[in-house]
């Protein structure tokens, strides 16, 4: 089944909302939690990480900012991993691919957390801000805004 662009944000969006949880869930520490590994990186194949990648070359478009020092080199390695071993089911949870998918995992939950302006709770902060932006309107406000920019 091929999902619209709307539809890709809004997967992304969902598993994002999934991994604010676990951050709060466990203050940060993610990597040694079964629970997480389980619900998260051992479930997603490898339509889930083109989704994924989608939504990031996106935002990388639209709002580069919200990319961390890192993302792009991050996001790179998960492509070269979907194009040489695509032919593997989840070819990002085998045992070698383990830490470029942990670290591709958390620079999507903050890119997209960059871009909805959600800061999750840490031991440093206790409250979270959030501002319930919609991201697919966010993405692609930015044409409302540059049409009525030309006309003035």
């Amino acid at each position: 089944m091929k999902l619209t662009l709307e539809e890709k944000v809004q997967v992304t969006q969902h598993v994002v909302n999934e991994l604010n949880r676990f951050w709060i869930k466990y203050q940060g520490d993610l990597y040694n939690h079964e629970d997480f590994w389980n619900q998260t990186l051992h479930a997603f194949s490898n339509e889930d990480w083109e989704i994924f990648m989608d939504v990031m070359d996106l935002i990388r478009l639209e709002d580069p900012n919200c990319y961390l020092p890192g993302s792009i080199s991050v996001f790179q390695d998960v492509r070269k991993e979907l194009v040489l071993k695509g032919h593997v089911p989840r070819c990002l949870d085998i045992r070698k691919n383990k830490k470029t998918e942990f670290k591709a995992l958390m620079h999507i939950k903050d890119v997209f957390n960059n871009l909805t302006g959600y800061i999750p709770p840490t031991k440093f902060n206790s409250k979270p801000l959030d501002l319930q932006a919609t991201p697919f309107e966010r993405l692609f406000d930015f044409k409302d805004t540059n049409a009525t920019s030309n006309q003035t």
